[in-house]
């Protein structure tokens, strides 16, 4: 309960500016389409905080590397036989919020991939803040509360 009144505020604080509602409806959808795909992983891992801990640390650094990089094509490409992403992609939830961004299944010299082909900038921001935001929630003593995100 803490924790939720905790993000609520958060959100209330941040700087998301909404030119139209068809905007704030796409954020509403892209802020629940993070927190189900945050909550499936807490809830799956809920017994191992270490595991639940590293798989977000993955979800962060898909975001992050693509807003960092955005002139390195490597990182549009998530190879789906990778043993760190199938810690996440066998999330159903997880799946739906990279498809809902734009990432769709190709297949590159035998192998599975999602692809992303279209970037836009402003919406992986604002995921990538939903994600910061939900997963400092997530837990108190979480290694999200630290400076040691940046890490990745």
């Amino acid at each position: 309960m803490q924790n939720e009144y905790k993000i609520e505020e958060n959100l209330k604080n941040q700087d998301f500016v909404y030119e139209d509602d068809n905007q704030a409806f796409l954020q509403s959808y892209f802020y629940e389409a993070v927190n189900n795909a945050i909550n499936e992983i807490s809830l799956i891992y809920s017994q191992d905080q270490e595991e639940k801990e590293n798989s977000l640390q993955i979800l962060v650094k898909i975001f992050k590397n693509i807003l960092d990089y955005p002139e390195n094509e490597k990182f549009f490409k998530l190879k789906t036989s990778n043993k760190l992403l199938q810690k996440i992609i066998n999330f159903e939830s997880v799946v739906d919020l990279l498809v809902l961004i734009g990432f769709k299944k190709s297949e590159i010299n035998y192998q599975e991939y999602l692809e992303l082909k279209d970037f836009d900038k402003q919406v992986f921001s604002t995921i990538y803040s939903f994600i910061m935001l939900l997963i400092s929630g997530v837990d108190e003593n979480s290694v999200y509360n630290c400076k040691g995100i940046n890490k990745y």
